[in-house]
């Protein structure tokens, strides 16, 4: 009989709050969210950044409990490693193409948020949890991407009972920083940036739908790429099996070179022939190979 899956849980924290104080006297998901916004803007002596983030993920809780905060499930605890492990060499190119396909948000503080949170603006969102096979419910993830129309970029995070906010300014200088403290933030921000640019490289892995075990929510099923697996011949057989994953990256095409993939990202392998990284099309067009090798 096969082991029964497990997963984390993302926001489970606020669903722990929810349920211990405020379900067990029936009342209402809106009135349990006002009481808390109202104890958010409430409290002294907290900073803008804590405010901002301890808002957001009040507002991802209320997405979630009308299912419109979108869950992700990842087959292998391993794609987890693989993603907040994977340097975002192009990071700069993955936040234009994101962009371009995120959630339009129009973000009009309230007069209680405005001196916090500053003027109204347009911004783009991605509003998301993962959830690890056979970790603990509160090692689920809750993320909110935000990009503005400076194109500068900003996650929000919830891990269990942590949570906070970090800005593209930050990941770069935590990158340049030693540290657990600094180790984590690196992680984090990869994990939450490389997801949804993974999906949108490898679309055939993402599949509808919640797994069997799990309850009824707008969900997807994340599995691994083929392309990401460097596999290799047993010495023993010819047996081919897949020790690790590739070392590489995710970039923006932005040669006119590419006439149908302009503007598209793709994975980079640092699998190298000749000299030249070689991407994950195999392509055998020397052009081709030399603007990857010109833009990396």
């Amino acid at each position: 009989m096969s082991k029964r899956i497990w997963y984390s849980k993302p926001l489970s924290e606020m669903w722990s709050q929810y349920n211990k104080f405020y379900k067990l006297y029936r009342g209402t998901v809106d009135e349990f969210y006002f009481e808390k916004n109202k104890q958010i803007f409430s409290t002294p002596n907290q900073k803008p950044e804590d405010i901002q983030s301890h808002a957001s993920i009040l507002d991802l809780w209320r997405l979630d409990i009308h299912k419109k905060f979108i869950h992700i499930y990842f087959k292998q605890k391993e794609l987890r490693d693989f993603l907040q492990n994977m340097k975002l060499a192009d990071l700069n190119g993955i936040t234009d193409f994101l962009y371009n396909s995120g959630e339009t948000f129009y973000f009009a503080p309230s007069l209680d948020t405005k001196k916090y949170l500053g003027k109204p603006e347009k911004i783009q969102t991605y509003s998301f949890g993962i959830h690890i096979p056979y970790e603990k419910e509160e090692k689920g993830y809750a993320f909110q991407l935000c990009y503005n129309e400076k194109k500068e970029l900003d996650l929000v995070w919830a891990v269990g009972n942590n949570e906070g906010w970090i800005s593209a300014e930050t990941y770069e200088y935590n990158l340049k920083n030693e540290g657990e403290h600094s180790d984590f933030f690196v992680k984090i921000f990869r994990l939450a940036v490389n997801t949804i640019a993974y999906m949108k490289v490898f679309p055939e892995c993402v599949t509808e739908g919640v797994p069997p075990t799990e309850k009824e929510s707008l969900a997807y099923t994340l599995d691994i790429s083929e392309k990401v697996i460097e596999p290799f011949k047993n010495q023993d057989s010819v047996k081919t099996v897949v020790p690790h994953f590739r070392k590489g990256y995710l970039k923006r095409l932005s040669s006119d070179y590419y006439t149908h993939k302009k503007g598209q990202i793709i994975f980079v392998s640092e699998t190298m022939v000749n000299g030249i990284a070689k991407t994950v099309e195999k392509s055998q067009n020397e052009n081709k190979l030399k603007e990857f090798a010109e833009n990396t």
